[in-house]
């Protein structure tokens, strides 16, 4: 993707790196056996991974941003949805 040009999920002054509409909730989704198993989760840190101070992100386990605008988790969801894996948890556009 270019610099500059909007990813998916982009809304009027609020940017989503998780761009996708998915039937249940990111953090449901993510425990789901089938798609747990194919995320990487990163390696536990005590460390703020973002500019929000009490957001939780529920992949990262970590503080600073909140899992709608998880950078690695958005990456990934974008493959799996590529690959067609996540086609019955996506909501119709």
């Amino acid at each position: 993707m270019r610099q500059g040009s909007p990813r998916p999920g982009h809304e009027r002054g609020k940017m989503h790196l998780v761009g996708h509409n998915f039937r249940v909730e990111l953090k449901e989704l993510i425990v789901i056996p089938n798609i747990a198993e194919r995320l990487k989760t990163p390696p536990e840190t005590k460390k703020k991974l973002g500019p929000i101070k009490n957001a939780w992100c529920e992949f990262d386990q970590a503080y600073g941003h909140a899992i709608r605008n998880c950078l690695s988790l958005g990456y990934q969801l974008d493959e799996l949805v590529n690959i067609d894996f996540l086609k019955d948890y996506l909501q119709e556009p």
